[in-house]
């Protein structure tokens, strides 16, 4: 896998992005003889990636920025993505998204997102080749950053560098991320019966929560129909974080927005925050973050354990999440949302 890292004459302007035939006007290579021309970083390095497999371009200059601060990023993601086979991070200073994500114990799919649309993707036929190209690419920059400046701005960086390098010593590729239900599971276009890898992913994702949510005090409950054994569902696994305060909401939101999309779009009751875990359009996880005991925890938490507890109100719930979703998306969720109501009234 080809890697390079791209640095800005610091002499240089332009207005737009430069075409491909011209950027060697702009930009030079990291271990080229006129790495001397960068003599200060202040606030980082402007430049870009270049990462190639064979014919597949991987990386390329629509992630142009600031390119020390790029690559922490791919960093950061390589950390998750072996130990969960997934890792995403939010790239503030342009408005992008990096997601990398497991499709079997040898490929990867990365994806870059601007406003959740995709503008980028590239399938990558090994996952171990992928982690080694960001650990030694980036290793060579900052190295070279390093030997340059004389600085020890970095020195936290290559640590963490060399940690990774340790890491992978003994590294074995992870299994696909998101299991989608088997095809004999499909009920209509809309839904499936029950699977019980719901419950293991609610509890790898509760894994991968846990590790990136820093506030204290915080609950994870699997919700919605994919707790339901005898209930039909969408394949998306709901999850509700409770937290002591709405600030600590404030707080926990905060520590998913790299890996999560923030949306309003929900139909029904909001919660303080909602999230999706997806490469759009896919939607792998709907995550809710609410206080404890509000009413949004309440009502979610006792119609679930209504319905599981109960075997005539699930097979009623099952039977109207049948009939309304063959006739349409928008009617299954304004029955659903209807049917939800009725029983939390009658059963308050």
């Amino acid at each position: 896998m080809e890697v390079i890292s791209y640095l800005k004459y610091p002499d240089k302007k332009f207005d737009r992005f430069p075409p491909e035939n011209e950027l060697g006007t702009f930009f030079f290579e990291i271990d080229s003889d006129e790495l001397p021309l960068i003599n200060d970083i202040r606030v980082g390095i402007r430049g870009f990636i270049l990462m190639k497999c064979d014919n597949t371009l991987i990386l390329n200059s629509q992630l142009y920025g600031w390119v020390d601060a790029l690559w922490i990023t791919l960093l950061e993601i390589v950390e998750k993505l072996i130990k969960f086979g997934y890792g995403s991070k939010l790239i503030g200073s342009i408005n992008k998204r990096i997601i990398v994500e497991s499709l079997s114990e040898n490929a990867l799919c990365l994806t870059v997102t601007a406003n959740q649309e995709i503008t980028h993707r590239a399938f990558i036929p090994s996952q171990e080749e992928f982690i080694h190209a960001v650990i030694d690419g980036s290793s060579l920059f900052f190295g070279r950053i390093k030997e340059q400046l004389r600085t020890d701005s970095y020195d936290d960086v290559i640590q963490f560098i060399n940690c990774l390098k340790g890491n992978v010593k003994n590294f074995s590729p992870v299994e696909k991320y998101y299991h989608y239900p088997q095809s004999n599971l499909k009920v209509n276009d809309l839904l499936y019966n029950y699977s019980a890898d719901w419950m293991k992913m609610f509890d790898k994702e509760r894994e991968y929560l846990e590790s990136i949510i820093t506030e204290p005090g915080v609950v994870i409950q699997h919700i919605g129909s994919t707790t339901m054994q005898a209930v039909s569902s969408r394949p998306i696994v709901d999850i509700l974080i409770g937290t002591q305060t709405s600030l600590s909401a404030e707080m926990v939101y905060d520590d998913l927005k790299h890996d999560y999309f923030s949306t309003e779009d929900f139909p029904g009751p909001m919660p303080l925050f909602y999230l999706t875990k997806a490469t759009p359009k896919e939607v792998y996880y709907n995550v809710f973050i609410t206080t404890i005991n509000s009413s949004f925890w309440e009502s979610v938490l006792n119609f679930r354990d209504l319905i599981n507890s109960n075997d005539q109100l699930a097979k009623q719930f099952n039977e109207m999440k049948i009939s309304a979703s063959n006739i349409s998306y928008a009617e299954y969720q304004k029955q659903k949302n209807q049917f939800i109501t009725s029983i939390l009234k009658h059963n308050g």
